[in-house]
């Protein structure tokens, strides 16, 4: 599983980056992109040891708000680790979301 998301970070970074010597809005979007996708990436282990620490319904009050977050499009890909890290330990819990 993890392996999955190491290749598809790395795939994702190497696309932002590609982007990322574009001229104009798309090289911006790039670097925008690629922030965000590695941001995600190093939080991860610091969001679960957080997550572990909470209950069933503070979990789920997590995601929730995680979710009604999502409309930056830059801030998406980093959101969505938030969300999975969340609902890892949910699941690892017990808890039903």
């Amino acid at each position: 599983m993890r392996k999955k998301f190491t290749v598809g970070t790395i795939a994702a970074l190497g696309l932002a980056m590609a982007l990322g010597g574009c001229d104009g809005a798309a090289g911006l979007a790039g670097q925008a992109l690629a922030g965000s996708v590695a941001t995600g990436a190093i939080a991860s282990g610091s969001n679960k040891a957080r997550f572990a620490r909470q209950d069933c319904d503070q979990l789920k009050a997590e995601i929730a708000g995680a979710r009604r977050a999502m409309i930056n499009p830059m801030t998406i890909p980093s959101t969505q680790a938030y969300i999975k890290d969340a609902q890892d330990v949910a699941a690892s819990k017990g808890c039903v979301l």
